[in-house]
């Protein structure tokens, strides 16, 4: 996790399955009012499993109903429609 000025990013790696979405939720419920802004940064991640896809999403949708601002840097494709099921999207980063 990085923070820049009223921005967070979480950066994930590899291939993100049901541990390291459990961790990012983990950090993004201690993140809470730390930023305004929040980026998902997936760009050194392989590949998402359906569940680690899912978790992210609502980790997103969660900040946003915080009202909080969310954005995905994704410039490879890797997360598959990331509607985090409200059917909204995050910004693209």
């Amino acid at each position: 996790m990085g923070e820049r000025g009223s921005t967070v990013t979480f950066a994930l790696q590899g291939s993100v399955q049901l541990t390291a979405a459990s961790g990012l939720l983990d950090l993004m419920a201690d993140s809470d009012g730390a930023a305004a802004d929040v980026v998902l940064d997936v760009t050194r991640v392989r590949s998402f499993s359906e569940l680690g896809r899912r978790m992210s999403l609502e980790g997103l949708r969660r900040l946003r109903l915080d009202g909080r601002k969310v954005a995905v840097r994704d410039p490879s494709g890797v997360l598959p429609d990331p509607d985090p099921g409200d059917g909204s999207y995050p910004d693209a980063f």
